[in-house]
C-alpha cells in the first residue's frame, strides 16, 4: 500500500510502503481516521525522520497543504501581561504541542477575542481550516 508521510521539518511528504497494520494485536487491512493501530513503514530517503504529528495519507489522494502561518482566536491563560507580537507560546493541537511566534495583528488596533496570527518555530503543519489549533492557513 503506498502512502505519503508527512509533513517533515520542511513541509515536504515522503513517499512510504505501508507493509503490515496491527491492531490488539491481530493483523488488519486498513486502519480508520480515528483507530489506533501500529503500522510497520518503509520509508523512501535515508534522512527520513518520523515525529510526533505526522500524519499518513493515500498516494491517490491529494497531498494537503503543510503551512507555516495560521490565524485563530487565541485565549490566554493566566499571563499577567498582554500577548505581544514576536512573543512565542506553546500552541496545543489534537495531542500535538509546539512553540509559536505571534505575527502582528491584522489590523491597527486589536480588541479581546480577536484572531491572531502565528508562525510556527520549528516544523510546518498539516492544518485544516475550522479545526482545533487554528484555521486559515496563509502559506506553505
Amino acid at each position: 500500500r503506498s502512502v505519503l508521510l508527512g509533513p517533515d521539518a520542511h513541509g515536504q511528504w515522503l513517499a512510504a510502503e505501508v507493509p503490515s497494520i496491527m491492531y490488539k494485536e491481530l493483523a488488519i487491512r486498513r486502519a480508520s481516521a480515528g483507530q489506533s493501530a501500529t503500522f510497520s513503514l518503509h520509508v523512501a530517503g535515508d534522512a527520513a525522520r518520523l515525529r510526533r504529528g505526522m500524519v499518513l495519507i493515500d498516494a491517490c489522494h491529494p497531498v494537503p497543504l503543510a503551512c507555516w502561518e495560521f490565524e485563530a482566536s487565541v485565549k490566554a491563560i493566566q499571563l499577567t501581561t498582554e500577548l505581544a507580537t514576536g512573543t512565542q507560546l506553546v500552541l496545543y493541537s489534537l495531542g500535538v504541542k509546539q512553540a509559536v511566534k505571534l505575527l502582528p495583528p491584522p489590523h491597527a488596533q486589536s480588541e479581546p477575542g480577536h484572531k491572531q496570527g502565528g508562525r510556527r518555530v520549528a516544523h510546518a503543519e498539516c492544518t485544516r481550516g475550522g479545526g482545533t489549533g487554528g484555521g486559515g492557513a496563509r502559506g506553505g
